[in-house]
């Protein structure tokens, strides 16, 4: 816990010396939370969920040398680059505490670059980060699909520009880390509509989206057909079978969709321009209304996260001498942060309900602690 709270303290210094008073950038501080961070990671004590699962299987994944085209498949829950990603880590060093802090500092690489270059509010984009627990989520618990919406903020930028050819390479590479990547193939359709978004249609083609989404159990046994997408099909299936507290998603919700929409509110008020940040947002909005509705969609937020964090803090820290404007504000952080407690302190039907969702990260364990 203490090396928790020496990272927050960093970050909370940074966005007073950077964010808040701009004195200086801070680059170095910045730089040294990162690897900071991911040391942590790397000394992380599996302990439940997922990662239990990709220590376990670590095991049996062969190293480079030893690795054969019968052990990689596509469209199945381990993708050929996820293989070939942990067979290098295991020819490196054969240790998964080793290949724990290389997935570490590749992901945040990218997570932290992108934070940094598309706001100037990067400490308190990394607070949020962190208090939230989607630090720990990231690194720790979706360690395949982090590394698919790595690739994913790399190729934003050709999605950007126009250059469908390059983006569409970048989809097929993240697609080979994770399943869901397939998603990211419609991003192009949908942004061209969202051009549209001062129109009065806007709010029909939101509401359409989202009844369209709502509507995925009924045709998604569609894409069981297609046989390199039968694996995100099955995971569909998976997710369908758990037990949920419907009351609680929609709860959970509803508290998170607040937040969003005032920010876009905001940033109405603001002019803000940045149209790929607000596209991903009213994407981030969508997919947050459709969670409770539809099993396991939740997470193609993942894809969407980051422009939304990049988004949020350009907004929330904007010096705007109005009352109305800072009370918008608190309301929206308090509901942020009413969502993360509750959600994460739920217990964990997994485990039988001894152990709280937040107990996956906090207190920190490290592989130290057990020699």
């Amino acid at each position: 816990m203490v090396l928790y709270l020496l990272l927050l303290i960093l970050i909370i210094w940074g966005i007073i010396q950077s964010d808040y008073k701009k004195i200086s950038e801070f680059k170095g501080l910045y730089v040294f939370i990162f690897f900071f961070a991911s040391t942590l990671t790397g000394a992380f004590m599996p302990i439940g969920g997922d990662c239990k699962q990709y220590l376990y299987e670590f095991n049996f994944i062969p190293d480079l040398n030893q690795l054969s085209f019968s052990d990689l498949g596509i469209g199945v829950r381990h993708q050929p680059l996820w293989i070939y990603f942990n067979s290098i880590c295991k020819g490196l060093y054969n240790n998964f505490n080793f290949y724990l802090f290389i997935h570490s500092i590749v992901i945040n690489s990218v997570f932290f670059s992108y934070i940094s270059k598309h706001t100037k509010y990067k400490f308190t984009a990394l607070l949020i980060f962190l208090t939230t627990l989607n630090y720990f989520y990231f690194n720790i618990e979706i360690q395949r699909e982090a590394l698919a919406v790595a690739v994913a903020l790399i190729i934003y930028k050709y999605l950007k520009k126009k250059q469908y050819l390059y983006y569409y390479i970048g989809c097929i590479i993240a697609f080979l880390f994770h399943v869901s990547a397939v998603a990211l193939l419609l991003l192009p359709g949908i942004f061209y509509l969202f051009k549209y978004k001062d129109k009065k249609s806007f709010i029909l083609l939101l509401a359409l989206l989202i009844v369209g989404l709502c509507s995925l159990n009924s045709y998604i046994s569609f894409f069981a057909g297609f046989e390199y997408l039968s694996g995100m099909v099955n995971q569909f299936d998976n997710y369908n079978g758990i037990e949920r507290n419907s009351t609680n998603l929609i709860i959970a919700a509803a508290f998170s969709a607040l937040p969003i929409i005032i920010f876009l509110y905001l940033s109405r008020k603001l002019d803000y321009k940045n149209d790929m940040l607000i596209n991903f947002t009213y994407l981030y909005l969508i997919i947050t209304i459709c969670g409770p509705f539809v099993t396991g969609i939740y997470r193609l937020n993942n894809y969407f996260y980051f422009p939304y964090l990049a988004f949020i803090s350009n907004v929330l820290i904007t010096r705007k001498p109005n009352q109305h404007w800072q009370m918008l504000c608190i309301i929206a952080i308090i509901c942020i942060y009413t969502t993360v407690v509750y959600t994460w302190s739920e217990p964990m039907i997994d485990f039988n309900y001894q152990l709280r969702h937040y107990e996956l990260f906090i207190p920190y364990r490290s592989c130290f602690d057990v020699l």
